[in-house]
Order: structure tokens, then sequence, then C-alpha cells
């Protein structure tokens, strides 16, 4: 679990949003995770909105959000959530000592473009 919020990030930027994060990958079992973890979230009592990366089925009033390389195609599990994109990544690591992929800067933009030129 990661709260953003509270002042900014140290970059002038500032964040009202708190997030779950998990890195499972079973279907049953995040399904019920999600609920869990929706439930245990909105419990804290927080007052700022939750998303939930990568969860098609986040329970309300979590938001689900994209994850990933291109996010023009995706759409919230409801229509009254807002779209969101949590990672655009420009680079990452896989392995110490392995070569560093990287995303060129002309892609980012594109899938940026995209991303915000739909609906």
């Amino acid at each position: 679990m990661q709260k953003i919020g509270g002042g900014g990030d140290g970059y002038g930027r500032c964040f009202d949003l708190a997030c779950l994060k998990s890195s499972m990958k079973l279907d049953l079992w995040m399904s019920i995770n999600s609920k869990w973890a929706a439930d245990m979230a909105i419990g804290l009592g927080t007052g700022v909105p939750w998303i939930m990366c990568k969860q098609d089925d986040a329970p309300d009033p979590v938001i689900n959000t994209c994850n990933g390389f291109y996010c023009d195609y995706f759409s919230p599990n409801t229509a009254y959530k807002p779209k969101m994109w949590t990672e655009a990544w420009t680079g990452w690591f896989t392995e110490f000592g392995g070569p560093v992929p990287h995303r060129p800067a002309e892609d980012l933009a594109f899938s940026i473009a995209r991303f915000t030129g739909r609906n």
C-alpha cells in the first residue's frame, strides 16, 4: 500500500490519491485479494480516492487504472470513474548486470498523445 499526498513529492507536484499495489498474477486470488484490499483501504478513512493498478474488477469506490506501455485502449470499469494511467515506463531493470532496456522518448510521447486524445 502506498499513500500519496500531503504536500507533494519534492518536485513541486501535489497528489491526493492513495494506491494499492500487488504483483500477484493469479486471477482468482487477485479477485479475492482486491476485494479484501479495497475494503481494508476504504476502512482506513483517509478521505482521498484509492486507485488500483491493473485490476479490471476493482470494487467501488476504488478506481482501476492502466499500467503499461500503451493505455489508449483503456477505459475504467464504470462510466463515472476517471480514466487514469499510473505508470508510463521509460526504462526498467530486468536483472543485476544484465542489459537495461529503454523506451525512446518519441514512443513515450506518442503513447501519451494517444491516451489523452481518446475519450
